[in-house]
């Protein structure tokens, strides 16, 4: 890199080394290289990054859960108003889980959201705090609340056409209530229209209004909005053959 003329800090030096470690599976080396980065340069711009990394380490491979939330939290005190402090807050959740601490997990969640008002770091929030009510504490009412906070905060990201497509799921798996199901499942087509999910759930949306709730008149209008607004797709196709 020296000799293709690259400007780089030193503290973005041993974050690479320390990845390269990381690839070699040499977890001692990877963390001395990440620590190093913080030495050389306190407050460099890839300090963070590497004290992330650190931490990933001891979390995902070594298992030292304590250590892991011990350097997340050096992230957090190091770099209090930036987004890799939000960053490290949420991946505290995740130490959490690890320690089958779910309703701890959630609270961490919250508050990170509450905290750090970055949208990547909000959406993300609620996106887990989600996936942890309806995986691991059975409460699919609750995470229908966060994944609807989701899309309502945040219409145009397409983690809202993620969390209307697992609000569609939930509804027709665990509520069963097939009416919430399709309006979810059609709103992906009126927030994203030009998205490749759009045709596929809308048509999902059409079979749910033919075969639950028995609805000739609704299906046929959602088989029509496919076959005409996505003519050329699988979906389209087949919403074509329905309607004949």
């Amino acid at each position: 890199l020296y000799r293709l003329d690259y400007d780089l800090e030193p503290d973005r030096v041993c974050l690479i080394m320390g990845n390269m470690y990381r690839l070699e599976k040499k977890w001692r080396n990877a963390l001395i290289a990440y620590r190093t980065a913080e030495v050389i340069k306190p407050y460099g711009d890839g300090v963070g990054e590497a004290l992330l990394a650190a931490a990933e380490v001891y979390l995902r491979e070594l298992k030292n859960y304590e250590m892991a939330r011990r350097v997340y939290s050096e992230v957090i005190d190091k770099f209090p108003a930036e987004l890799t402090a939000g960053r490290a807050s949420v991946l505290i959740s995740e130490v959490d889980e690890a320690e089958q601490s779910y309703p701890q997990a959630v609270v961490q969640l919250e508050d990170t959201a509450k905290r750090f008002p970055f949208a990547e770091i909000r959406m993300e929030c609620y996106e887990r705090i989600g996936g942890l009510y309806l995986d691991r504490l059975n409460n699919p009412q609750k995470a229908l609340e966060f994944y609807e906070r989701l899309v309502s905060e945040y219409p145009g990201e397409i983690r809202a056409a993620e969390a209307l497509i697992k609000i569609g799921r939930i509804h027709e798996e665990k509520t069963k209530n097939y009416s919430e199901a399709v309006a979810a499942l059609r709103r992906i087509a009126e927030l994203f229209p030009d998205s490749p999910l759009a045709p596929r759930y809308l048509y999902r949306a059409g079979e749910l209004a033919e075969k639950k709730i028995k609805d000739k008149a609704l299906a046929r209008s959602i088989y029509a909005q496919v076959a005409e607004n996505y003519p050329r797709t699988d979906s389209g196709e087949k919403a074509s053959k329905k309607l004949r």
